[in-house]
């Protein structure tokens, strides 16, 4: 099973290959750049979903409340 940001990434490598054999050279560096940017997401992701593993094992909160919480969605 990979991340949503694993998944964006493939996605986003997917794109730039597509593009890159169009030769469409300043979307293969605009994507170059986001697919970076992506990549050093995965750490802070990783330390998310280490974050929620732990707290589910120490909090009553159900997943959702921990999202709200965690993320100040409401």
């Amino acid at each position: 099973m990979k991340t949503p940001m694993q998944e964006l990434i493939e996605k986003l490598k997917e794109e730039r290959s597509k593009l890159q054999a169009l030769n469409e050279r300043v979307m293969v560096l605009t994507l170059d750049y986001a697919i970076a940017d992506a990549e050093q997401m995965l750490e802070k992701e990783k330390e998310v979903i280490m974050s929620a593993y732990e707290v589910s094992h120490i909090s009553m909160m159900t997943a959702e409340q921990y999202y709200n919480e965690t993320f100040r969605t409401k």
